[in-house]
């Protein structure tokens, strides 16, 4: 599979994103072993990728973490890299939200 599989993520301390991204990316690499799978995140959420939630990162390939000043909200940082994506990854890419569920192979994508 050369298409990439890309989420974004964006999280506060007390919300709940960052588990429901791993339920997203552990469906992902389940059904696509292969994979490169992406995950795109702003320096807030990247400190929080700590104790249970850094589990997340044993099913991504590569972590992007893009640094926003302090005074930048949640939305803001959320928006800002959804629609950088393609600036931020180079060659096919399928983007997918943080909390869709795989339920079988993308190995066709790439047709």
């Amino acid at each position: 599979m050369q298409t990439k599989l890309v989420y974004v993520l964006t999280s506060a301390p007390e919300a709940t994103y960052i588990e429901q991204a791993l339920m997203a990316v552990y469906s992902a690499r389940y059904w696509n072993q292969s994979a490169h799978i992406i995950l795109i995140v702003d320096n807030k959420t990247n400190e929080l990728l700590i104790d249970k939630r850094i589990e997340i990162l044993d099913y991504v390939s590569e972590k992007i973490v893009v640094s926003f000043d302090d005074d930048k909200t949640m939305h803001y940082r959320s928006r800002w890299l959804k629609t950088k994506v393609r600036d931020l990854v180079n060659g096919d890419l399928l983007f997918i939200d943080s909390d869709t569920v795989i339920n079988r192979s993308l190995e066709d994508i790439d047709q």
